[in-house]
């Protein structure tokens, strides 16, 4: 199954932590799973010193950023780690109504 995590709590949170590892469960069970971050929770994909990375995309777990909360927060693409790519309001909602099979959040 296609799921869609939506997180939209700061990285250091109990409710992010939940996601992530919700994420890894489902994943680890063969499900495709996107972690959308929005608001705070962006932070959670950007890059760290080596080893210290919040998001980390493994197999079955692709990470999407939303580029308006990015912006907003002085980021850009270059600064996504691994495994996290950007996306607009539009292609959010395409994930969410069309391609994902179920959308769990928000976190």
């Amino acid at each position: 199954m296609r799921l869609l995590i939506l997180l939209g709590s700061a990285p250091d949170t109990v409710n992010a932590r939940r996601a992530f590892n919700l994420a890894q469960h489902c994943a680890a069970a063969g499900d495709n799973v996107t972690v959308a971050m929005v608001q705070n929770g962006v932070l959670a994909g950007l890059k760290r010193p080596a080893g210290q990375d919040i998001f980390v995309g493994e197999n079955n777990i692709e990470g999407l950023a939303l580029d308006e909360d990015l912006e907003l927060r002085g980021f850009t693409d270059e600064y996504l780690a691994p495994g996290v790519k950007s996306c607009s309001y539009e292609e959010l909602v395409d994930r969410m109504m069309e391609q994902s099979g179920r959308v769990w959040g928000v976190f």
